[in-house]
């Protein structure tokens, strides 16, 4: 759930897309190759620089970030526990490979994912407005935000609500 505090009205923006709708349009030779596989997930291609890792080296910050947040296997494919529906689970950023392919089939499956989840006409663009509450289950969705312009100011609170129960948000 996101709060817009203080929002630009001409940029930050924040993109949506349904990974259910990814999975759908995947072709169905993709769909086949990674039943059951498992994907390594890492925030390392994502990880910002934060004071402590002042002086450190490239290797010495890799390093570092794979002790503190090691990789971690999840399966690729998971279904919603309401609808039933299959979705892929994680984003090719937060993604090192699918386990079993090589490195072609990784750069293959990254492209046509990051197509299909960037594709104009399935994403949803929210441009905020004061006070905007954006409510989205986030198992089922890729969200990401859009460039701020240099010298403006966006304030938006996020709130994570652990899913208990089954619920069909």
């Amino acid at each position: 759930m996101l709060h817009g505090v203080e929002v630009p009205a001409t940029s930050g923006h924040t993109l949506y897309a349904s990974a259910l709708d990814v999975y759908d349009r995947l072709p169905q030779e993709w769909k086949d190759r990674i039943a059951g596989r498992t994907a390594l997930h890492t925030v390392s291609k994502r990880q910002r620089i934060s004071p402590e890792h002042v002086g450190l080296s490239i290797a010495e910050l890799k390093a570092l970030v794979e002790t503190e947040y090691p990789p971690t296997e999840h399966p690729l494919v998971k279904h919603d526990p309401v609808t039933g529906r299959p979705y892929l689970y994680g984003a090719p950023e937060y993604m090192d490979s699918v386990v079993g392919f090589d490195a072609n089939e990784n750069a293959e499956f990254f492209a046509l994912v990051d197509r299909l989840v960037q594709d104009p006409e399935h994403v949803y663009t929210h441009r905020w407005t004061t006070n905007d509450l954006v409510v989205w289950k986030t198992a089922t969705t890729y969200h990401a935000a859009t460039a701020v312009d240099p010298g403006v100011t966006r304030t938006v609170h996020r709130v994570s609500i652990e899913e208990g129960e089954k619920w069909a948000a």
